[in-house]
């Protein structure tokens, strides 16, 4: 059995003096000073807010920049939108920083949890956040901080805290991963509702800098109702000779519990039942650290464990952090400010490295990457941009990547394909069965791929000149707000988008560009797209009819699938980056039409369909999960369209789209139905901006002869630039 308290041993330190016998201090002098300092405090103002305990970011809505980016409009002092004890001044300021804690996890490499305190990697602690979640057993000061292991808390319903109901598990992820790393260090990340932090945060997140972990331990803790077993880690700074910059400013080192290696010493003491050594960590009294002991944090008086302060040498203790042994811990870049990506030999400049975001090099604000031209600087009092042009993706990429892709799943058996033959493209469809269908065989819509032959790929003006020609354009492309658009847990979009044509309201807010301002390539894809969808409505009698041969019991009723097509008049772009996806969803607004057609340029990528929770569709041993198994897989390569037709389909079924490559445009085009939007100028709006322009107006896409035509003479033509 591995010892329960893991540690640097005590005589790897040089030996100093005890506090105990150190004629000029006294232990309770010292816990008192290494616990409050005396310094004159100030005051956190209070705000309005401040009663319902949500820290409000120093941030506004997104305004246009250069780039396209968005800066926020910050406050002076973020952090005195909270009810906290009275803070300091600090020594100094982070050399990195964030209000937000996506662009945190996007921009920093050793901190990627969006969820939990601690990152974890191969089981391997990189980065640490301390924010609301501090407890009474926790401690801060300027070189040490005590905290626990994080995970198995639950939310109080009579208080509302997070309280432990369970003994945490040495099998728990964080627990196994602090307990083997012991002797390493990590980078710990402060966020403003740590009110053990005793200055004044200047931002939400603020990076504290390397720590390195010298003991994990076990204790008991009042938990909910009976004590609790939790596990404990000490952590101490690095670098012991540069002060902190959350130091109070004006501080003693004394005050601000910064300390040599070798000026006091915790001694260990052995447990005479198991015969395991542990350090003397508690002011009261020692106890057994070892959980599987029979004498597991028995004092030798009465102790209450809900008042235990810690031995102030344990406090006090440095050691030596051993830099050549940990470096062959961690496989990570642990730099506080990461290496700036740079476009090597063989790459374009859209692999996954240069989708994430960076921290300014000018004041330290992690950026997530928003803008498809590069980053800019979300601090208002900062101008810093930077511009990463993408190199020309060539077709063999998506060539190479396409013989890389795995062959799909067949279809849930209740969707049977059905194949056309046609001059200019592979066309499939899929049906796509409603509810109840074992009882009662119906369908709420289809979905119909079309796969082009390689001399649509390949002809003059074909989809490889419009994949050529779309990477050369400059759009607005943005990555969105897509959850908790006003608070620090903001999560944006993995993919960029920007829309033309009539503007509605997506799940997440997106510019929107009338269809006169839209680049000639945009046009095209409508134009073709529109064939798409035309083609799709055209068969659908033909489909249900040869689904009711083929099953006389199908009970699809009349007008569930429209047999009449609704004119596109909206675009939404969408641009992928390698690993980028777009995660399970509908296209069932109100304002939508019942068709829903989508181009794929570039990398290849998989399109999965999904019944949608609660619906008895498919497989429903999943039934009440938000994301279920996908019953149908579509490969979409490069110069593939596929149609959804049937508004039932939006209603049963989300669907979700992974990029299989490093650089995707998708093209998709919906009906906005004016009549639906109530407000009479955004009315108007979709009417004047849904407009086909003059010129396209007048031009039609023939995909069984792959032409541009005149919708006059039926004569080939070459469509507008």
């Amino acid at each position: 059995m591995a010892p329960t308290l893991h540690s640097v041993s005590s005589d790897q330190a040089t030996t100093g003096l005890d506090a105990k016998s150190n004629p000029n201090t006294s232990p309770g002098k010292l816990m008192a000073q290494d616990s409050a300092l005396t310094l004159e405090p100030i005051r956190s103002r209070k705000r309005k807010n401040e009663d319902d305990g949500e820290y409000q970011p120093t941030s506004a809505p997104h305004n246009k920049r250069r780039l396209g980016g968005t800066k926020r409009n910050a406050r002076e002092n973020p952090s005195d939108q909270l009810t906290l004890p009275e803070k300091y001044e600090p020594h100094g300021q982070p050399e990195v920083w964030c209000d937000q804690r996506t662009p945190l996890n996007d921009a920093l490499p050793y901190y990627k949890s969006h969820q939990s305190s601690l990152y974890t990697s191969g089981r391997v602690p990189y980065g640490l956040l301390v924010d609301a979640g501090v407890d009474i057993r926790d401690h801060f000061s300027s070189q040490v901080i005590i905290t626990t292991a994080g995970g198995g808390r639950t939310r109080d319903d009579e208080t509302g805290k997070m309280v432990r109901f369970e003994d945490q598990k040495p099998t728990s992820a964080p627990v196994s991963a602090l307990m083997s790393s012991v002797g390493h260090r990590l980078v710990v990340i402060a966020g403003a509702k740590n009110r053990l932090i005793t200055v004044k945060m200047p931002h939400y997140y603020c990076v504290l800098g390397h720590f390195w972990i010298t003991h994990v331990w076990w204790e008991m803790y009042p938990g909910k109702g009976v004590p609790v077993k939790q596990c404990m880690v000490r952590l101490e700074k690095v670098d012991l000779e540069e002060r902190s910059w959350f130091a109070p400013k004006g501080s003693s080192p004394e005050q601000a519990g910064e300390f040599k290696v070798g000026e006091y010493t915790c001694k260990e003491l052995t447990c005479e039942a198991c015969k395991l050594s542990s350090k003397d960590i508690y002011k009261d009294a020692w106890a057994c650290a070892n959980p599987e002991c029979a004498k597991f944090f028995h004092f030798n008086k009465d102790v209450d464990i809900s008042k235990l302060e810690y031995n102030v040498n344990f406090l006090r203790e440095r050691m030596e952090y051993n830099e050549a042994n940990d470096n062959n811990h961690n496989t990570k870049d642990l730099r506080l400010v990461p290496k700036f990506p740079e476009v090597g030999e063989g790459q374009f400049g859209c692999e996954k490295e240069f989708k994430a975001g960076v921290v300014c090099p000018k004041c330290g604000c992690c950026n997530s990457r928003r803008n498809w031209e590069g980053w800019s600087c979300s601090n208002t009092s900062c101008d810093w941009e930077k511009e990463m042009p993408i190199g020309e993706i060539p077709l063999s990429q998506s060539e190479g990547e396409n013989q890389k892709l795995k062959k799909t799943k067949p279809p849930h058996a209740s969707i049977v394909p059905w194949s056309f033959k046609h001059n200019n493209y592979q066309m499939t469809v899929y049906p796509l069965p409603g509810e109840n269908f074992d009882e009662q065989p119906n369908h709420v819509g289809f979905a119909m791929h079309f796969r082009p032959y390689e001399e649509v790929l390949k002809r003059d003006g074909g989809m490889d000149d419009l994949y050529k020609a779309t990477q050369a354009l400059v759009m607005p492309l943005k990555r969105r707000g897509a959850k908790n658009t006003d608070g620090t847990r903001e999560e944006v979009t993995s993919h960029f988008s920007v829309n033309y044509g009539a503007p509605y309201k997506f799940g997440v807010h997106v510019d929107s560009y009338p269809f006169d301002a839209a680049p000639g390539e945009i046009m095209n894809a409508l134009i073709r797209l529109t064939w798409a969808g035309q083609k799709a409505v055209a068969i659908t009698e033909d489909v249900l009819k040869s689904i009711k041969d083929k099953n006389t019991k199908d009970n699809t009723a009349e007008g569930v699938i429209p047999t009449e097509f609704e004119p596109f008049n909206e675009e939404l772009v969408l641009g992928y980056f390698q690993r980028s996806k777009i995660g399970a969803h509908d296209d069932g607004e109100k304002e939508l039409g019942p068709t829903v057609a989508t181009l794929s340029l570039g990398s290849p990528s998989v399109m999965r369909f999904m019944p949608k929770k609660h619906k008895n569709i498919g497989d429903t041993s999943d039934i009440g999960t938000k994301v279920r198994f996908p019953m149908l897989d579509i490969n979409l390569l490069h110069g593939d369209m596929i149609v959804m037709h049937g508004a039932g389909i939006q209603k049963m079924y989300n669907h979700s789209v992974v990029s299989m490559g490093i650089h995707r445009f998708a093209l998709t085009c919906r009906h906005i139905r004016k009549e639906t939007i109530p407000d009479a100028a955004r009315r108007e709006k979709a009417e004047s901006d849904g407009k086909i322009p003059e010129g396209w107006d007048r031009i039609r896409y023939d995909g069984d002869r792959d032409r541009f035509e005149s919708k006059e003479t039926g004569e080939a033509i070459t469509p507008p630039s």
